[in-house]
């Protein structure tokens, strides 16, 4: 059966890493904005995918998916509302970075999956 709060609490899990992940990278003060997008974003959907399936035993691929589809929903309202970027004009961009950001979420429940379930004594999954 699927868990909303194991969801919810995966969700707020990789927010609250993302916020910290960005306050250090802030003390440092990189100078390649590129660079640090990309890399919340990439660390942001692979934390999503490892804390989602360890909150949802039972559906952890459903909870990977629906935790990386609901974080780049977040960012998309987050760009458009408080910093007034217009990231909902380009559909092209928006398949690609759903693309993205769940491919990687999948991928690591896919490791984590494969890694508890050898753990446990099973092989298969």
């Amino acid at each position: 059966m699927f868990s909303l709060k194991g969801l919810l609490q995966a969700v707020g899990i990789t927010l609250l890493f993302t916020i910290i992940i960005s306050f250090i990278i802030g003390l440092f003060n990189m100078p390649s904005l590129p660079v640090i997008i990309y890399f919340l974003f990439l660390s942001s959907n692979v934390v999503i995918g490892i804390v989602a399936p360890l909150k949802n035993k039972h559906t952890p691929y459903a909870a990977a998916f629906l935790g990386s589809v609901s974080l780049t929903v977040l960012n998309y309202f987050a760009a458009y509302y408080m910093f007034n970027v217009y990231v909902l004009a380009d559909p092209v961009q928006i398949n690609n970075n759903l693309l993205l950001s769940t491919s990687l979420s999948l991928l690591a429940a896919l490791f984590v999956v494969k890694i508890v379930y050898r753990k446990s004594g099973r092989e298969n999954v």
